[in-house]
């Protein structure tokens, strides 16, 4: 599906059978096969890379190896394969990318100087420099000798002459193009004179990735404090006289005492002195999951821009993979988090792994993996808490949003101080806290509490934060720390909606018990630990009295007893790290205040049992138990359940024939193969709704879809055997995409939405108040050819009719591209010549032996669509014409065919307002 930004709103079918993986959906855009993270990291660029080149001299030869080059190393790059100059003027988008990347790529050949809109790129290019020290221009001379661009010369010279002709001598934009070209040619770059381009290449992408700067890690909010560690820390790596040998660092101490936070400014501080550096944050949590091992050498290897050729299949092989692609580069490489010598071994196991130079710095809270058992030479620096003077420059940062106290609270402030012994994570949690009391006597009331604690007891400093909050905050708390840390914000608001999640999130985040980083929740593990102490000293030695369960033991042992569990259990996790099976077949009829099951990764069961008695259950996850066969009839009526999924679970085949869960908003059944039957909806379903049926076997949609109301997409891609739609699918009040790719089977059923489409796009455009929202029907089917029942078809490249009167608003394109691969396009109008803009490009997806369907109405949001009438010449007729640009175009990538169809309303005569053909020829 395309991405799309929350403000649009489109209906949207598609047909398509997937072969291959989707590129990224953005026009002209790629990144490599594993991007690096962006989660952590303040960047000002979006892409790293604009490639400027024309692509008759250049697409099918240094072009073509430079953007393979650039995507395996990772590079963001944004380039316009497509320069189809129907328009007088350049793409807004194409100026906004070359504004928004840090390194400029133009590729000069024979004929670049010939295109005007590669030389509007290159003004634009040099005027960023210009403007931005921080934006670089590299130019490659293609065969082309540089003299010659910088004085004009030879095709250079012609090409500017006939310009020249056209615009005039001393127009501006002559000025400023043999002005850049002038600038450009004294720069440092790349000669291409002999031999083969693809010798070249390496060579090039080494000269851009060495200008491209390491993206700066954040540190923090207040990183007090840190500067003499960082030089310390420096003075260990021995960066200048050791340049032969590869070392590590090993920085240890308490949990939230700032070692990954040193870890990130030392980071930032040395990297650019690497040919590559990467950052893994977070190795002991993402070490509890299955294949991380895999996954983490998959990340260090993409992020050093050594992406491997192949999947990793195991972790002997991503050692190898390690070795051979590090094995002679000097690299900066930081573990963070660290808690077992096996993630050692497997990311960093020996000195013979990477290039003379080569530094490792590895954070942990364990002294003992640092100890003479590793076959790098190791050094190690204790991190120790911050002296009086910092901690309280630091409390104060967070209490006040100053350095030192207020007036009146120096005091207090030095004895809230003395509370958190150093620790940073203590002195932000302490300071958030009473940031929000409001006068001295509330910080008095506050400090009592602190002030109790045994100064060994670090957690008990740290719960004080949690015993102030409200009871349903406490209660969001508990269920992150147990359940959803990492998970994005916006589901957590769903599940946790009866607690207030959306105001008690931002008050766990006001006092620093919980961070959002890009929508999704994060906690520090000292916290996290300290939330899931609690719930174990609800119960210290009776886990079915606790009020959430996580560790797989305890949740075996209460859904195999034979009391069934008790009522104060509100949420189960199940995740066991091996095959374990509970004998639940009773277990959850005294479980009545029940919101949260989660069962993920089992082999070993098979049914799900009977969950009438849950009546509050909000959340029911039963992913990739590959075994599971049989879901009990009972959950198709739970009256509160909010999300309901079942991923990988490919033998599920016996799921409740009849459903009716008021509150349901996300129904996920991914790659559940033997699954045939789509339930009955009994009852009318309103709230809001998203289905995600990928890869069934469900053979049709019953009549009684119809019930759901608040139904707002649907997704049931690859499900092969799906062969019929009800229109009552078609007439929902709330849908906005449909997603029928890899359903074969359903031929061109969609036809029958046209009329819903239409009438409801015409809704839109005579409201009172146009939105800035797009409306309109996209299809992809598996055809090699235009439906035969559209008005017109051709074989001609660019589609092209004529128009008089009002632009018509229900106008239906299909395109046939021949020598395409999965990939993207980006249709624009033309009226007359002129290019019509657009604020957001709309792309359409497009596959090998399939057409695309649409709506033109999907190039334009309300407001815009309107204004295209102002375009067209009164009384006259009107030539439009849609050119494409094509993401990843292959050598002979072009439209075979075209077609358009009008869908005809009232009386109108068709032909009084379109034409097919030219209706003046003279």
């Amino acid at each position: 599906m395309h991405q799309q930004s929350p403000s649009r709103l489109t209906s949207v079918i598609t047909l398509a059978d997937v072969h291959q993986q989707s590129p990224p959906s953005s026009l002209s855009f790629i990144t490599g096969h594993c991007p690096r993270p962006r989660s952590d990291v303040s960047d000002h660029f979006t892409y790293d890379v604009f490639l400027s080149f024309r692509g008759e001299d250049t697409r099918h030869n240094i072009v073509g190896y430079l953007l393979e080059a650039f995507k395996k190393r990772g590079f963001n790059v944004f380039y316009d394969d497509k320069k189809l100059e129907l328009g007088e003027d350049i793409s807004p988008a194409l100026f906004k990318a070359i504004e928004e990347s840090n390194i400029s790529v133009i590729v000069f050949s024979e004929n670049y100087a010939s295109s005007r809109w590669c030389l509007d790129e290159l003004a634009k290019i040099m005027e960023c420099t210009r403007r931005n020290n921080k934006q670089i221009a590299f130019p490659i001379f293609f065969h082309v000798d540089p003299s010659d661009v910088r004085h004009q010369r030879k095709s250079y010279g012609e090409a500017m002459v006939a310009h020249e002709t056209r615009f005039g001598k001393e127009s501006e934009k002559i000025k400023a193009w043999r002005a850049a070209l002038s600038e450009v040619a004294d720069l440092k770059g790349h000669h291409i004179h002999t031999g083969f381009e693809i010798n070249h290449v390496k060579e090039i992408a080494e000269k851009v990735h060495a200008k491209i700067p390491p993206k700066s890690l954040l540190v923090g909010e207040y990183p007090v404090g840190l500067d003499q560690h960082i030089e310390d820390a420096k003075s260990l790596l021995d960066l200048k006289s050791n340049e032969d040998i590869v070392c590590m660092l090993g920085i240890y101490g308490l949990g939230g005492i700032g070692k990954t936070s040193l870890a990130k400014a030392l980071y930032n501080k040395i990297a650019h002195q690497f040919q590559a550096a990467c950052f893994l944050a977070n190795v002991r949590e993402k070490s509890n999951k299955i294949n991380s091992s895999e996954d983490l050498q998959q990340t260090l290897l993409s992020e050093m821009f050594e992406q491997p050729d192949s999947k990793l299949g195991s972790t002997s092989k991503g050692i190898y993979e390690i070795k051979l692609k590090l094995g002679k580069k000097k690299v900066l490489l930081v573990l963070d988090d660290v808690d077992e010598m096996e993630q050692l071994e497997n990311l960093a196991g020996g000195s013979d792994w990477f290039g003379p130079g080569s530094r490792i710095i590895i954070t942990t809270r364990d002294k003992s993996l640092l100890i003479g058992t590793h076959q790098i030479e190791v050094k190690t620096y204790e991190m120790i808490g911050l002296n009086d003077q910092l901690s309280l420059e630091l409390f104060c940062r967070h209490a006040f949003g100053k350095s030192y106290p207020k007036t009146e609270y120096e005091d207090i402030s030095s004895r809230a101080v003395r509370c958190a012994k150093g620790l940073p994570l203590a002195l932000k949690v302490i300071g958030s806290n009473l940031r929000t009391r409001k006068s001295l006597k509330a910080w008095e009331d506050a400090l009592k509490y602190y002030e109790r604690i045994p100064r060994k007891e670090i957690q008990d400093v740290l719960k004080v934060s949690y015993d102030v909050l409200e009871p349903y905050a406490q209660s969001v708390f508990l269920d992150i720390a147990c359940f959803f840390k990492g998970e994005s914000v916006e589901y957590v608001k769903e599940i946790l909606e009866e607690f207030g999640a959306a105001s008690n999130i931002e008050e766990l985040v006001n006092k620093s018990l919980l961070n959002v980083d890009n929508g999704y929740l994060s906690m520090h593990d000292v916290i996290q630990d300290m939330g899931r102490e609690i719930v174990r000293q609800e119960a210290p030695d009776n886990p079915a009295k606790r009020s959430r369960l996580w560790f797989h033991q305890d949740v075996i042992d209460v859904l195999s007893s034979n009391d069934s569990g008790h009522d104060a259990i509100q949420g189960i996790m199940f995740d066991p790290p091996a095959d374990r099976y509970p004998y639940w077949h009773n277990a959850f009829e005294k479980m009545h205040q029940l919101r949260i099951l989660i069962v993920r990764y089992n082999k070993s069961i098979k049914t799900m049992p009977d969950v009438s008695k849950v009546e509050n259950l909000r959340e029911l996850r039963l992913d990739r138990c590959v075994n599971l066969t049989t879901v009990h009839e009972s959950i198709g009526f739970l009256k509160h359940l909010v999300h309901l999924s079942a991923l990988g679970c490919y033998k599920l085949k016996n799921f409740p024939q009849r459903m009716f869960l008021p509150s349901l908003e996300v129904f996920e059944l991914y790659w559940c193969e033997k699954l045939e039957h789509f339930p009955d909806i009994v009852n009318e379903m309103n709230k809001p709704l998203k289905i995600h049926m990928i890869g069934t076997s469900i053979k049709k949609l019953p009549n009684s879809v119809a019930n759901l109301i608040g139904l707002v997409s649907i997704d049931m891609q690859h499900s092969k055997k799906l062969e019929y739609l009800p229109s009552s699918l078609f007439r929902l009040p709330n849908v906005v995409a449909f997603d029928f790719r890899g359903c074969s089977k359903l031929g061109e059923s969609f036809r029958r939405f046209l009329p819903y489409s239409t009438s409801e796009a015409n809704e839109h455009l005579t409201s009172k108040t146009v939105k800035k929202e797009r409306h309109g029907l996209e299809i992809v089917m598996p055809k090699t050819n235009v439906p035969k029942w559209f008005d017109y078809r051709c074989k001609e490249e660019f589609p092209c009719l004529w128009v008089r009167g009002k632009f018509p608003i229900n106008v239906v394109l299909s395109l046939v591209f021949q020598g395409v691969e999965s990939s993207y396009v980006e249709l624009h109008l033309v009226i007359n010549g002129q290019y019509v803009p657009c604020k957001d490009h709309y792309r359409f997806h497009i596959r090998p032996d399939h057409v695309l369907v649409c709506d033109l109405r999907l190039l334009y949001n309300d407001e815009e669509w309107l204004s295209i009438d102002a375009l067209l010449l009164k009384h006259e007729w009107n030539q439009v014409q849609i050119s494409y640009a094509i993401s990843f175009p292959q050598e002979e990538t072009v439209v075979s065919e075209w077609g358009v169809f009008v869908h005809k309303q009232g009386s109108d005569n068709l032909e009084d307002h379109v034409q097919f053909m030219c209706p003046d020829p003279t």
